[in-house]
């Protein structure tokens, strides 16, 4: 079964929005800017040229960045790299090999520490995860086994980032609709566009609604490997990102995923057509008039950098801004998840087929109302001033004066539940930190998670737990 006659199937879209999609999606919308370029398949193929790769490969780049003294003592040149591979003094050594002995040869601390103030320059996101293998509780004592963990971090890292040896390496814009669906499904990293994510939002239904923007394409780079899904294939992805089309013509990148194995200046040498990375100033070259699902709410991509201008029309402009998923019903328009659905595309089909469900729809987290501005409001975005209040508020409303101060006066008539920073919220009996999403879940639930005396407070991804004292 094709991309299309699964969205059309399942995906619950009304009649109109069906067709709008199906014709987007077997013929593309092409802007003048592509077409010189653009080949039968909707793909601007550009091959990196072997006689690239050194100035383009960001394993190399981090390496002698991070260790350059190791590059300087034996003399590593990037085809010694790219073989993995350097013959020093009539012996063989593979450069992974010659990482480990660097540290495990003579490790100190001021070694240890250089290598952590260039990891925190180079590869900043990652500092904390190296650091904290490196030292024990005295900052000054060095580790040797745990060094050796912030060694192979880095050299995965390392090899995360380097070009393969035996692959072409090429970078790819597509038009092409299929390849818009399938870019993160089906490999060894996901997002939460990946039409198997668990997402508790199940993000990847918004692919549909990103069909009909004529100002978003895709960029990816490829090693020409293939991948299938039910039957639909494509190129297996090593970095991909949306790019957008501003009113000047040029390609604004959105973000990469997992990584960014070219920078963006790079791939503008490359390209035909000027890209760049989007910032606050952008502005969209053409109008969204965006798909509906059958229940009347829009269908549009969860939104990275940028924010819509809405027209009473019903369509709108992408300017430069935050990110967010937001829906258009009739005249209301809010931010946050409409979906309680968590078990992936094929899941979704194998249950319709079932007749347990007819579509996504059947999904739908509809939004509550603001009771103080009416506005609609993300079932998972409202707040309430106590947990047995019917009244919910968006989150404006929350901080405004008015309903502060009826919290603020309610106080002491409710223990059980406190309302602490926007992004925070306290259960004094459990002693428990949540964030908003997931205190939300676990409300909905009406049984969070009991910690003994513990404080345990949720980073905003939902990615640590980190107990307190």
């Amino acid at each position: 079964m094709n991309i299309k006659e699964i969205v059309v199937k399942y995906f619950g879209l009304d009649d109109k929005s069906k067709e709008r999609f199906s014709e987007a999606y077997d013929t593309p919308f092409v802007d003048d800017v592509y077409k010189p370029y653009i080949d039968s398949e909707y793909r601007i193929r550009i091959p990196l040229s072997g006689n690239l790769y050194e100035s383009f490969d960001r394993g190399w780049v981090t390496l002698k960045s991070v260790l350059p003294d190791l590059v300087s003592e034996y003399n590593i040149t990037y085809e010694d790299f790219y073989n993995n591979k350097k013959l020093y003094e009539k012996n063989s050594y593979r450069i992974i090999k010659l990482i480990r002995s660097y540290f495990t040869t003579d490790l100190s601390y001021d070694k240890i520490q250089v290598f952590l103030e260039r990891m925190n320059r180079y590869e900043r996101d990652k500092f904390h995860e190296y650091e904290s293998y490196c030292y024990e509780n005295d900052l000054h004592l060095v580790n040797k086994e745990n060094v050796l963990k912030a060694v192979n971090l880095f050299i995965d890292r390392i090899n995360e980032l380097r070009f393969s040896k035996t692959k072409n390496i090429e970078i790819v814009l597509s038009l092409n609709r299929t390849d818009w669906f399938l870019s993160t499904t089906n490999e060894n990293w996901r997002t939460c566009l990946s039409l198997e994510s668990p997402s508790f939002a199940s993000y990847w239904v918004s692919l549909a609604g990103a069909v009909v923007d004529k100002n978003l394409a895709l960029l990816y780079i490829t090693n020409g490997d293939k991948k299938e899904y039910l039957g639909n294939k494509m190129d297996k992805v090593l970095s991909r990102s949306w790019v957008l089309l501003d009113k000047g013509s040029f390609l604004n990148t959105v973000k990469f995923y997992p990584n960014s194995l070219l920078g963006v200046k790079d791939i503008d040498k490359l390209l035909p057509i000027p890209i760049k990375g989007i910032d606050r100033k952008f502005e969209g070259k053409y109008r969204v008039e965006p798909l509906f699902f059958r229940n009347g709410y829009s269908n549009y991509i969860y939104q990275d950098k940028t924010n819509s201008v809405d027209y009473k029309d019903g369509s709108f402009k992408l300017v430069g801004g935050d990110k967010g998923l937001r829906t258009f019903y009739k005249h209301s328009v809010f931010e946050g998840p409409i979906f309680s659905y968590t078990k992936g595309l094929m899941t979704l089909i194998n249950m319709a087929e079932e007749a347990e469900c007819r579509d996504i729809v059947s999904f739908f987290d509809y939004p509550r109302t603001c009771s103080y501005c009416n506005n609609l409001v993300s079932k998972a975005r409202v707040f309430k001033i106590h947990e047995d209040d019917e009244e919910v508020y968006c989150r404006k409303c929350y901080e405004d004066d008015n309903t502060l101060s009826r919290r603020n006066n309610n106080e002491d008539e409710d223990e059980d539940i406190k309302y602490t920073a926007m992004s925070s919220y306290f259960i004094p009996n459990n002693n428990i930190i949540y964030n908003e999403r997931v205190f939300n879940s676990l409300r909905s639930f009406s049984s969070p998670i009991m910690d003994g005396d513990a404080v345990v407070a949720i980073d905003d991804n939902d990615n640590n737990l980190l107990k307190k004292n």
